[in-house]
């Protein structure tokens, strides 16, 4: 009897309280916005897919009561006025931000908000096609606040709450709804680790965490600070300068393999965390990689390449490999750059009436691809949402699957096509293959490094199964196959793991270079004979190392032709440079011989030195003022629509 008066206290306690706070809203229009914005967020993360946890109602609550306190100071009557506005303001937020995450798969930004001038009759025809009766439930509880309003106006008992005293109210509010903002925020710091307001690498995280509303605030705290952060504009003498020196560029005479490729197709596969290391390597007499270390042995093989990445981490490598620009000094170009114009690979390919796609088997949304796929010349881009979602590994769709559903879009395609592929399923730290025993090696010796050369032996065999799917549909005759990897794949911390025998991060400090090391294989159909090239470089000479082969010519790059260059070096995105024989670390301002391990005389490396500098200036001076734009003679107000962004 006791249980059951207790379990009935209990029921009408819960029930006294659910009444209570009901009551509360409905008669505070207070306590109804920020009900109102909580749930409008949460619905809003229904339509976009975004999943809802703890953190993001306390996120989502905490920026409601921010959004309150600008108002709080306001009596009574006004006050209920505002914070209905402030209501409607956010329903139309949300609403566009659907909108656009239908089209793009993303979420607006304050550079896009930037090109709302170039919003023509045609694109608003595609805005209101992508528009839902769903969607008005953002504005679903308009009549309940206009109700709570006039209900605050019929009351006759007036605010006796004097002005000072309704600001330092708001203060408290103010502060409340930071505390709880802040919550969210720490869970995205943990997450994304030290960088993680400084190297966006996807909104999903801040969405997840604190809400939309608090991704747009976080969104102009971004773009803000990079305003501030901006150097004034280059001069105008210094930017013919720059463009002269692309322009006057004199051309390799009698170039090799000049225009080998002129007319075929090219399919580049960008490999996650692929490292050069693991070609030819044995495990237990087994090939790590027989399909990469055969098409090595038989076509053009870069074996001195390395990976030039800095904050944008894989989306980095694919930048400066389309775009052969280096990274930027702090965040992503793919975030950064999104209202640039670009001289890009694929942008060289379509003034050739070729067409051009990017497949990429992840959210469309991460690193902003589907927002800067678009702005580089990619007709159109194929992610996660345009691929059954039939066998996952690791971080999603395996690659295998991938691969397979390619072949079949790449077979429709109008030909020529430049085709951009990005694998994903030997992405660290390689969870998908704990289960492995491939090599047979011992468990309690190796972790994270068998895991990697399990991933590793499985995306080679995807690639050797793809290459023969694309045989049998009779494209492989007529097209060029580039392979490289994105970056290293095992970090630091795994080095104490790795097999001395075949240990990349060897000795005598050189680890941190040693990993940089990637391979690139191109395969031209009809070369004579294998190609070893030792010529050093890096993804920034991938542009131009294509354009020889297919007969292009681009002006605005800064990397190399490796087949035909007789220089050796590749510069790093922290100052750090080589040339094969000596690498200057700019962190600790000392060079070092490679086969030795030792320290040499700096000055003997200073014309590199030099260089790397120079070069990472005009990139950068490039880049962060858009000079392409001027250089190709583009109007900034029509580039979104020279993009194909009006589609």
């Amino acid at each position: 009897m006791m249980q059951v008066a207790l379990n009935r206290l209990k029921q009408s306690s819960i029930k006294g309280i659910i009444y209570w706070l009901f009551g509360q809203i409905w008669k505070n229009a207070e306590y109804f916005f920020v009900a109102a914005i909580v749930a409008k967020c949460f619905i809003f993360n229904i339509f976009v897919g975004s999943k809802t946890t703890i953190m993001f109602l306390v996120g989502a609550a905490g920026t409601a009561v921010v959004m309150m306190s600008l108002v709080f100071w306001l009596s009574r009557r006004p006050r209920a006025v505002a914070l209905f506005v402030l209501d409607i303001l956010v329903s139309v937020l949300m609403v566009s931000d659907i909108v656009y995450f239908r089209y793009y798969d993303n979420l607006i930004t304050y550079p896009v908000l930037k090109q709302i001038g170039q919003v023509d009759s045609a694109l608003t025809s595609s805005i209101i096609n992508l528009l839902s009766p769903w969607d008005l439930v953002f504005f679903a509880d308009a009549p309940f606040f206009i109700i709570i309003i006039a209900l605050v106006f019929r009351d006759e008992q007036k605010s006796m709450v004097r002005f000072w005293q309704r600001v330092r109210n708001s203060f408290a509010v103010l502060m409340t709804g930071l505390c709880m903002v802040f919550v969210g925020l720490f869970v995205v710091a943990v997450t994304m680790g030290k960088t993680a307001f400084t190297s966006v690498f996807d909104n999903g995280y801040f969405l997840r965490n604190v809400g939309v509303i608090g991704y747009h605030a976080f969104d102009a705290y971004y773009n803000m600070t990079k305003v501030v952060n901006e150097q004034e504009p280059t001069p105008v003498d210094i930017r013919e300068e720059i463009k002269s020196m692309f322009e006057s560029r004199k051309p390799v005479s009698n170039p090799k393999l000049k225009g080998k490729a002129r007319g075929k197709n090219l399919i580049v596969i960008q490999v996650e965390a692929l490292q050069n290391f693991v070609l030819g390597l044995e495990v237990n007499g087994m090939e790590v990689t027989p399909n990469l270390n055969r098409l090595a042995r038989e076509n053009i093989y870069f074996s001195s390449y390395y990976s030039q990445i800095a904050q944008g981490n894989t989306s980095d490598a694919e930048f400066v490999t389309n775009n052969s620009f280096y990274p930027l000094s702090q965040g992503a170009a793919y975030f950064r750059c999104v209202n640039n114009t670009f001289a890009s690979l694929p942008a060289l390919f379509r003034e050739q009436g070729y067409a051009t796609v990017a497949m990429h088997a992840y959210k469309g949304s991460y690193w902003n691809r589907a927002v800067i796929y678009p702005r580089l010349g990619f007709d159109v881009f194929y992610s996660q949402k345009d691929f059954e979602q039939d066998e996952l590994i690791g971080w999603g769709l395996s690659d295998r699957s991938f691969f397979t559903q390619a072949v079949g879009r790449i077979k429709e395609m109008p030909k020529p096509f430049y085709a951009f592929m990005v694998t994903l399923t030997s992405h660290y730290p390689f969870n998908g293959f704990k289960k492995d025993d491939v090599f047979g090696m011992d468990l309690s010796s190796f972790n994270t490094y068998r895991n990697y050369l399990n991933a590793m032996h499985y995306v080679d065999q995807c690639i050797g199964e793809f290459l023969q799917q694309l045989d049998e549909a009779g494209l492989l005759k007529d097209t060029v196959i580039a392979i490289y990897g994105d970056h290293e794949g095992l970090k630091k911390k795994d080095e104490n793991e790795i097999d001395p025998e075949v240990n990349p991060a060897a000795k005598n400090g050189l680890g941190w270079y040693n990993m940089k090391n990637v391979p690139l294989i191109i395969m031209v159909p009809g070369l004579k004979g294998p190609l070893k090239i030792d010529t050093v470089g890096g993804q920034v000479d991938f542009l131009p190392t294509i354009a020889n082969l297919f007969g292009l010519q681009p002006v605005y790059y800064m990397g190399r032709d490796l087949i035909n260059s007789r220089e050796n070096y590749v510069i790093f995105r922290d100052g750090t440079v080589t040339d094969g024989k000596t690498v200057y670390f700019a962190e600790s301002d000392e060079c070092i011989d490679i086969a030795s391990g030792e320290p040499v005389d700096r000055e003997n490396f200073a014309g590199y030195i030099e260089r790397c500098l120079n070069d990472l200036r005009i990139s950068d001076e490039v880049l962060e003022n858009n000079m392409l734009a001027d250089f190709l003679g583009v109007n900034e107000n029509n580039a979104w629509e020279a993009a194909g962004q009006e589609e």
